[in-house]
């Protein structure tokens, strides 16, 4: 029997030594994972992976005309994290990242009405509320550390 084929086989078809040890393993991983709970993680994992833009546009269009919270909630559960990465590939910290994302939901929230899936696809005008934003940001505490450094009263 391939090795493959006899980790997944009945315990009684296993050889007895490596069934055992494996028996004992998955009796210890069984008791500290819950997979229950990472079959659920898994399976709103394996929902929210894929949408497309079509699906995106079709969102907004929800949230801009009806104010639809459930729409706006599967918005965020797919891009939020999509958005803090990029902006922690590009430097920001994991805090200064939420913060951003937030900010970006919170325009994509007021400004849905103004998406027009004529002009452009739903992921580039949402990715682009959230460069926008981080390059505010930037020169934002730029402004402020040269504001800073000139300021006399900060310097005594």
């Amino acid at each position: 029997m391939p090795l493959r084929a006899s980790i997944f086989a009945p315990s009684s078809a296993r050889p007895s030594r490596a069934g055992a040890v494996l028996d004992a393993m998955i009796a210890q991983a069984s008791e500290i994972i819950d997979f229950a709970a990472a079959k659920r993680h898994l399976s709103r994992m394996v929902v929210s992976e894929v949408m497309t833009n079509t699906q995106a546009a079709a969102l907004l269009a929800a949230i801009s005309q009806k104010r639809d919270r459930d729409a706006f909630a599967t918005l965020f559960d797919f891009l939020a994290p999509r958005l803090k990465h990029q902006c922690m590939r590009f430097g920001c910290s994991a805090d200064v990242a939420e913060d951003l994302v937030q900010d970006t939901f919170v325009a994509v929230w007021r400004k849905a009405d103004q998406f027009d899936p004529a002009r452009g696809d739903a992921f580039a005008w949402i990715y682009r509320i959230n460069v926008n934003l981080r390059v505010d940001r930037a020169r934002r505490g730029k402004l402020a550390s040269q504001a800073s450094d000139l300021d006399p009263a900060s310097a005594a």
